[in-house]
């Protein structure tokens, strides 16, 4: 919205106004419009894109090297697609967190590169928890800190 329309504040209310519960709506007329909190300016796009890709990149790295230290040996080049594909299929709504379909995804693509099942588990369970730990530590340290 931000990229293809000049006017997306309309959209964006229009989709808050919409999620949005109703012991919420009359109150959230009064808050000020979308353009005001969504203000992008041009100059810090391409520095949060590059960050937003940048932070990715890293995980795609820390899973890489998590997937090393199990004897997983898989060219980056094919991981990198493999986990991605596995990351967009947790998002389809079967189970919490997409414990199951992560792994199913990923027994299927590794045993094409004859990794062992168990080793593939493990490897997906390991980096649910390493990742997700990561995040809860830092995330609360840093909202602990800034006092959000």
């Amino acid at each position: 919205l931000v990229i293809f329309k000049k006017n997306y504040s309309s959209s964006v209310d229009f989709l808050f106004r919409f999620f949005l519960p109703k012991k919420f709506k009359d109150t959230s007329k009064a808050t000020p419009s979308t353009k005001e909190k969504f203000k992008l300016e041009n100059r810090y796009f391409f520095s949060v894109l590059f960050l937003s890709i940048l932070a990715q990149f890293l995980n795609f790295i820390q899973g890489y090297l998590v997937a090393i230290s199990f004897g997983i040996f898989i060219p980056l080049h094919f991981f990198i697609p493999i986990v991605a594909l596995s990351s967009i299929i947790t998002l389809i709504p079967i189970s919490v967190q997409g414990l199951g379909t992560r792994e199913a995804t990923l027994v299927y693509f590794f045993s094409l590169f004859s990794v062992d099942p168990s080793k593939t588990v493990v490897f997906s369970l390991s980096t649910f928890v390493i990742l997700y730990i990561f995040v809860i530590i830092f995330g609360g340290y840093f909202s602990l800190k800034e006092k959000l």
